[in-house]
């Protein structure tokens, strides 16, 4: 468990990611969420809170962060592994990537936004963030 400093700026990720999707959605409320990746719910517990009759579908490469962000937040696990083999919903309102491409390797970045493509443009909006500053995983 986090304590301190390290756990208010959990929280505080979390309730930014939040509001950053919020001020893109324009006051809509989505039906169909994807955390990708989900992990335990740091963006997920606050998507929750505000969005409580959202279908909230978490993916994940950890079958433990799955378990858990399904039992505490009653979202629908998917699992993933890292060449993004996975089902997700096509028809999502809103895909939240918190520094999932920070983690990743260029042919992972490409296979990913590539992967974007196929939801309808019309209906959804993708956020994602990334923090790394070294050109190794973008170029």
């Amino acid at each position: 468990m986090l304590a301190g400093e390290a756990r208010d700026a959990y929280f505080s990720v979390g309730l930014g990611a939040l509001e950053l999707c919020n001020r893109i959605l324009q006051g809509r409320i989505p039906k169909r969420v994807i955390d990708f990746p989900s992990g335990y719910g740091r963006a997920m517990r606050w998507f929750r809170a505000d969005w409580p009759d959202a279908e909230i579908f978490g993916v994940e490469t950890d079958p433990a962060a799955l378990a858990f962000v399904e039992s505490e937040f009653g979202a629908i696990p998917v699992a993933a592994d890292p060449s993004l083999n996975m089902s997700i919903p096509l028809d999502a309102d809103l895909i939240f990537s918190g520094s999932l491409l920070t983690h990743f390797d260029k042919w992972q970045w490409d296979l990913f936004l590539c992967s974007l493509r196929k939801c309808p443009g019309a209906r959804w909006h993708t956020y994602f963030t990334a923090h790394r500053q070294d050109r190794r995983a973008v170029g």
